[in-house]
């Protein structure tokens, strides 16, 4: 029996003049990839399916595999947020994001409070107007705890490694990061992205917040790679 299915669109690429491969996040299955036919020939396309992390609906087919390339004939929008699109650095970072999640989805397990909180987090993001330019340091923050990776904050350790994910009293461990980038760290995980909060790191702390969650990701994520917009995002936002 075929099923009406909700997911986030992860990204797409072009597979022919008319057709093209949408990577979503189901809430029902998880991650899948479905083969959108003819959509390019349609005279009234729905762009907003192109955008990372649209939420859509479609109908998934009795017999398929979801291991492999779905056949799907149409798509409906749930929900689109124009705004993050037409804002330069917004649309940056949910790129940031929506990459990091297609590298990730496909190693992790169906996970639908990890579905509620990418779509809670975009719906703030989408009406903060400003005081934004932290929010996806935050967001790595809260998936790394979903994807149940939160570290060990002792309060009286200032040296967080990056291995054991917990903070030591010294830096004489392998894989542990120096006192002011680990103190950094800690502040980090103490922040939280709300329609009042403000911007509290600057340009090169949220540099360093990005290379220290990053190679945290790559040794706790299996066959983890850094998305590739990772050097443009460090550079564009002040």
């Amino acid at each position: 029996m075929s099923e009406k299915l909700k997911a986030i669109s992860l990204g797409y690429i072009k597979y022919s003049e008319s057709s093209l491969i949408l990577y979503v996040y189901s809430l029902e299955y998880g991650y899948l990839s479905l083969m959108l036919k003819g959509f390019f020939n349609k005279k009234k396309k729905n762009k907003a399916i192109l955008y990372p992390l649209t939420e859509i609906t479609f109908i998934l087919p009795s017999n398929a595999d979801k291991n492999k390339l779905i056949n799907i004939y149409s798509v409906d929008i749930l929900n689109y947020f124009d705004d993050i699109f037409s804002h330069p650095i917004k649309s940056l970072q949910i790129q940031l994001i929506a990459e990091f999640l297609k590298n990730t989805f496909k190693e992790e397990p169906l996970n639908s409070d990890l579905y509620e909180y990418i779509l809670k987090a975009l719906k703030n993001f989408s009406d903060k107007k400003d005081n934004f330019a932290d929010f996806h340091l935050i967001f790595f923050k809260e998936i790394i705890s979903l994807f149940g990776l939160k570290p060990m904050n002792n309060p009286n350790n200032n040296f967080f490694n990056l291995k054991e994910g917990n903070f030591l009293e010294s830096q004489n461990y392998d894989y542990s990061i120096g006192e002011e980038e680990s103190l950094l760290f800690k502040k980090l995980l103490h922040q939280e992205f709300t329609l009042t909060s403000k911007t509290i790191f600057n340009q090169k702390e949220r540099r360093i917040l990005l290379d220290i969650l990053f190679k945290y990701f790559e040794f706790h994520l299996s066959n983890f790679r850094s998305p590739q917009s990772l050097e443009i995002l460090k550079h564009l936002i002040h």
